[in-house]
């Protein structure tokens, strides 16, 4: 009886390592064709089927196409006596700077709370500030938002919607920016007591 039992595992053994053995050679077989399929196709393909042709291409639209969306930098702005640079608004425009100090918002807080850290480097480092005008020290987002939003701010734009994430205490310096009759804003306010929702 012993002898039978041991027989019957020898040959479930068997079969089970024969279907291994088949199943190793379909897939062996299928990457070789795979592979082959792949090399015939880069050998029978021209040139102009891998590369795209190329593209004529005016120098002068593309500058000034980059020069509508991107302003040059020299001329838009002014380092102050303490070495932040300024972005100018331009005609027309709110002075972002201004309307995120009258709103208390974080985003202009590095000019006036890096001084601080420069003259007490140990007082800024974390996980160890022992300051909080030190949290915000490198948020110098007017020149960004003076730069590419600045448009927005003016009186006569078009309808648009604003949407910022987060604003400093549920403030919306927004509003005073974009005081444009006609702008729609929507502030996403994060807050532990309220929760998040639009306004």
């Amino acid at each position: 009886m012993l002898q039978h039992k041991m027989a019957a595992k020898h040959r479930l053994t068997h079969i089970l390592l024969i279907a291994n053995l088949i199943l190793l050679i379909c897939l062996l077989s299928t990457t070789l064709k795979s592979a082959v399929l792949s090399s015939e196709m880069l050998l029978n393909a021209d040139a102009s089927s891998v590369v795209p042709p190329p593209m004529d291409v005016n120098h002068s639209d593309v500058v000034a196409a980059a020069a509508r969306i991107a302003p040059a930098a020299p001329g838009i702005g002014s380092t102050n006596s303490n070495g932040f640079y300024f972005v100018h608004p331009r005609e027309g425009e709110r002075d972002f700077y201004e309307v995120g100090k009258s709103h208390q918002t974080d985003k202009v807080a590095a000019p006036d709370s890096f001084g601080g850290c420069i003259r007490n480097d140990a007082s800024c480092t974390r996980p160890n500030c022992t300051r909080p005008e030190c949290r915000p020290w490198g948020h110098h987002y007017d020149t960004i938002y003076q730069q590419r939003l600045g448009p927005y701010s003016r009186d006569d734009v078009m309808p648009f919607q604003f949407l910022e994430i987060g604003f400093f205490q549920g403030g919306g310096y927004d509003t005073s920016f974009f005081q444009g009759e006609n702008a729609i804003r929507s502030k996403y306010l994060v807050s532990n007591k309220v929760g998040s929702h639009f306004v």
